[in-house]
């Protein structure tokens, strides 16, 4: 274990490491290609389709739509979707990289594509570690494929868009070049991290706690201090200067937050085992590591990487993050695939190692079935439909509306409309419903004297007595400037934009 400088050479050492050349194989590489492309290819061939058909919404896609073409555009990003800065919900600055993108090639799909290709190309950190630590190449894209495999993987990439998914390959480079001891890559990996969202800072908290007990001590304790630092920028600094104070996910700490879940897990112990054992959350559990055939556990240690993240879903009284077909575990999947090559490693011979694998792959092809979204999997996620009668007079109602209108859409219409400095989810701005800080909800805001259009569905579950009341307070400011059979667009009286 070395404690030097930032080149020096130290790891985890392996069997594998210690005894065996690596085992070079084209078909390792014929495979690893294949289904990396494979994988990017499909996910972005569904993904666009179900944008193409209506099938994504303002939350998430169209805020961080509507937040990078602001960027682009030399804008204040504040999101009219959410009624907030689009770095004071999260400090995702590592949307920045994709506003260039925008300039040239403003659509909702670069970030559908940006997302695909991310999830994708971490199968090639993946198989760099398993290479790294069995010395066998056939071994490392086998797990790789596992990895593709994993449910978790393809929820991320169904799950609309979010900037999270640009975790998984940060982090799987930055345990490779740990491995490597390959510190200033490592370094920039951990920043990049950083910069993903305010809350990855408690995962390479502990990372540096890794690195300065198995690897480098000042390489460490650096990391260390620049999550410290960064999670105290970004809570403390960034997010009020932006009109958000603390941290979202706080508000999620069951028994009335950090504080009181550390009294009953002192004097109540009991009562915090019930909790954890309900709504779902050791079956949330299970999928996330029987996936991976629960090789993961063979390396406990390392595991403790993802303590934070994972300990923060199992605990969420918010339900989503304890389901496996949401985006929560960009942070945990990484650090599960990576223990799980470890675990393999310490297998004492070959053949050991190559059961393990396949039983690796075996889950996860099994699990992908059983609780993927992937169309052909036993509950596919829902698929829009871009040549419906639907999404057809959709398009013709949004053809209408003017660049510059200010907007209130129906939410699967909203990702269609977000180049634009003010587009709201409705019943937004007329009646506020996750809009801001939720202080507001139910009330008008200021913003509904200016909306120029309101396109709508005519019928279907989206109208609930509430929001039917909204529409009905509509009918004296708004005349119709569209009607189908099954969308309406509405244009305020006397407003100066006019359908285009």
């Amino acid at each position: 274990m070395g404690h030097g400088g930032l080149d020096e050479v130290g790891g985890d050492p392996s069997p594998a490491a210690e005894i065996s050349p690596v085992t070079r194989s084209e078909t390792a590489w014929l495979l690893l290609v294949a289904a990396t492309t494979l994988y990017i290819v499909l996910t972005v061939q569904w993904t666009m389709r179900n944008h193409d058909g209506f099938g994504t919404l303002g939350y998430d896609l169209g805020n961080f739509d509507q937040g990078v073409w602001l960027l682009s555009r030399l804008k204040q990003p504040f999101i009219t979707i959410t009624g907030r800065h689009l770095f004071g919900d999260h400090t995702s600055f590592i949307l920045v990289a994709l506003a260039p993108v925008y300039r040239f090639a403003p659509s909702a799909k670069v970030l559908l594509a940006a997302q695909a290709c991310a999830l994708g190309l971490s199968a090639v950190p993946v198989f760099l570690i398993a290479r790294e630590k069995l010395c066998n190449e056939l071994l490392a894209s086998a797990i790789a494929v596992a990895f593709l495999a994993h449910p978790a993987l393809a929820s991320t990439a169904f799950e609309q868009f979010h900037p999270d998914s640009f975790e998984v390959p940060l982090l799987l480079f930055a345990l490779w070049f740990m491995i490597r001891a390959r510190w200033r890559p490592f370094l920039a990996c951990v920043v990049a991290l950083l910069l993903v969202k305010e809350d990855v800072g408690a995962l390479t908290l502990a990372l540096g706690i890794y690195v300065a007990v198995r690897h480098s001590r000042r390489v460490g304790l650096l990391t260390v201090g620049l999550s410290l630092a960064y999670m105290g920028l970004a809570v403390g600094v960034l997010k009020p200067h932006w009109g958000v104070t603390g941290n979202f996910y706080l508000g999620r700490v069951p028994f009335g937050g950090i504080g009181g879940l550390v009294r009953a897990t002192i004097s109540r112990p009991w009562e915090v085992a019930r909790y954890l054992l309900r709504d779902g959350r050791p079956w949330y559990a299970w999928q996330m590591v029987g996936s991976l055939g629960a090789v993961s556990l063979l390396a406990p240690e390392m595991l403790l990487v993802a303590t934070v993240p994972f300990a923060a879903n199992m605990l969420s009284t918010f339900t989503y993050q304890h389901q496996i077909r949401y985006h929560y575990g960009t942070l945990v999947l990484p650090v599960l695939i990576t223990a799980a090559i470890f675990g393999v490693a310490r297998a004492a011979t070959e053949r050991e190692r190559a059961r393990l694998v396949a039983l690796m792959v075996v889950s996860a092809l099994v699990s992908a079935f059983l609780w993927s979204p992937v169309p052909g999997a036993r509950h596919p996620g829902y698929m829009g439909n871009p040549r419906s009668e639907f999404v057809r007079d959709a398009r013709a109602a949004i053809r209408l509306i003017p660049d510059d209108a200010t907007v209130s859409a129906f939410y699967p219409f909203t990702t269609h409309l977000t180049h634009r400095e003010r587009i709201y989810e409705f019943p937004n701005p007329f009646s506020a419903h996750w809009w801001g800080l939720g202080d507001r909800d139910g009330q008008r805001l200021a913003a509904a004297d200016d909306v120029d259009f309101v396109v709508l569905p005519k019928q279907g579950v989206f109208y609930t007595p509430e929001l039917s009341k909204v529409v009905a307070s509509l009918q004296d400011r708004f005349g119709t400037a569209f009607d189908s059979e099954n969308v309406v667009l509405l244009q305020r009286r006397g407003s100066p934009a006019r359908p285009s």
